[in-house]
């Protein structure tokens, strides 16, 4: 993981995550822009199969918020 910034506003640039195969984020990757700048984002069904694989509190609280919307 490379992260940039500091916290608050830290991103966070992953190579690979638990749950995911690279090869499905990268085919239902979202593409947005961030201050002129292309970035691909993962999608909401595979952040949650993510939050799932990892269970840390913080995931399963994410979890709640990711499944309510």
């Amino acid at each position: 993981m490379i992260q940039l910034g500091r916290a608050p506003n830290r991103i966070d640039l992953l190579t690979s995550i638990s749950g995911v195969l690279i090869e499905d984020a990268f085919h239902t990757k979202i593409f947005t822009e961030m201050e002129g700048l292309p970035v691909f984002i993962l999608n909401k069904e595979l952040l949650i199969q993510n939050k799932r694989a990892v269970g840390r509190p913080q995931d399963v609280a994410d979890l709640r918020e990711l499944e309510g919307s």
